[in-house]
């Protein structure tokens, strides 16, 4: 029996890839997931659980990425994959670098997926390893293996993951005797590049330190799935970011043409681009109040609870990480350029008019003179 468990934690995701309009139902999903891992030979002893009552989705429009801040679909109350994967030392070197083999130390993995309430969270163990590995590597290595081969098998299901997978540190779980506490307990080494994170059980709480891996996983999953939770939040948030940015940038190209006739032109033009932006900050604001607040509930959830909190630092830092964009200055830059082309507008009817009037006037003069 092995003294010392070694894994590393990642976010892996599985998506249904069929074309829209459709109807996400849970069983057949499972079932065209285990299909699609059963078609890599390297994959084996699939064990997929999940609940059955899980209603099911339409989908009108296709899925996305993670990395575009797409919601994980599907995300039921509870789901369990876990499967093994060979991957020789020479695949290793093509999906990493030549160095690979010496941070793995092995050529089996297994890999656990626990769907907590916000995320699905990943875990990867290299199975007898030759000595002391790298659980991040594992992860890097089986992501770029499913990468490769789920997603080139032709089935009904696409991979997937959320950065970082790795998570930055390098997990080990161990026994220690004559400790006087219950369940687990932590040592975090913070070091340059990945953690060390060790954790201890008494070894009269398990039957096996298997079963004690079970029960830290366990344990993990929901502070891990709010560690997730904030990574897609802040891809979100970029995204949500970027198109406000792509706007500004029309609007300033917009604002910044010369000559009579196309700034004329760009008066209208200007208002579509204004209200694009006043619409973009608005739907910004609108998903950070949601995605804010929901990881806020869900981290009171976890953290009020008098359990142990072994990933906290890591969560709190995720927080700072969501720091609040500029979107008042940018609101107040629409309403100021509004402002700018209302009065355009108004001195373009003013121009407009006493044209009209001119004009107006010239022919009254010219058919009385005529008639006189």
């Amino acid at each position: 029996m092995a003294n010392q468990i070694f894994f590393g934690v990642g976010c892996f995701h599985f998506w249904p890839s069929q074309l829209p309009p459709f109807i996400l139902k849970i069983d057949s999903y499972t079932a065209e997931l285990r299909k699609a891992l059963e078609s890599v030979p390297a994959i084996t002893d699939i064990q997929i659980d999940v609940d059955e009552e899980t209603p099911p989705v339409k989908l009108e429009v296709a899925l996305g990425q993670l990395s575009d801040g797409e919601d994980f679909l599907p995300l039921p109350s509870f789901l369990e994959i876990s499967f093994s994967v060979y991957v020789p030392f020479r695949i290793q070197q093509e999906l990493a670098d030549q160095f690979t083999p010496e941070k793995t130390r092995s050529e089996n993995f297994r890999v656990t997926i626990l769907y907590a309430y916000e995320a699905p969270v990943s875990f990867v163990e290299p199975l007898n390893p030759t000595g002391t590995p790298d659980g991040s590597e594992a992860v890097q290595v089986v992501r770029e293996y499913l990468l490769r081969h789920i997603n080139s098998s032709g089935e009904a299901i696409r991979f997937d993951s959320l950065g970082p997978s790795p998570f930055h540190a390098d997990f080990c779980l161990s026994y220690r005797r004559g400790t006087d506490f219950v369940g687990f307990r932590a040592e975090n080494e913070r070091i340059r590049g990945y953690d060390k994170i060790r954790f201890v059980c008494h070894e009269i709480s398990f039957d096996d330190l298997s079963a004690a891996k079970e029960d830290l996983f366990s344990s993990l999953k929901d502070e891990f799935g709010i560690f997730y939770q904030l990574m897609l939040a802040r891809v979100k948030a970029i995204d949500g970011w970027l198109k406000i940015q792509a706007v500004l940038t029309k609007l300033g190209d917009a604002w910044g043409k010369r000559g009579f006739r196309q700034r004329l032109l760009n008066i209208f033009l200007k208002g579509r681009y204004i209200n694009e932006l006043i619409t973009a900050i608005a739907t910004f604001e609108v998903d950070q109040i949601f995605a804010r607040d929901s990881i806020d509930q869900g981290y009171r959830a976890i953290y009020s609870k008098d359990e142990n909190a072994f990933i906290r630092d890591y969560v709190d830092e995720g927080l700072k990480e969501l720091s609040p964009y500029p979107t008042k200055q940018i609101s107040d830059l629409a309403l100021f350029l509004e402002g700018r082309r209302s009065r355009a507008i108004e001195l373009l009817v003013i121009l407009v008019a006493a044209l009209i009037g001119g004009v107006a006037g010239a022919l009254l003069t010219i058919m009385f003179a005529k008639s006189s």
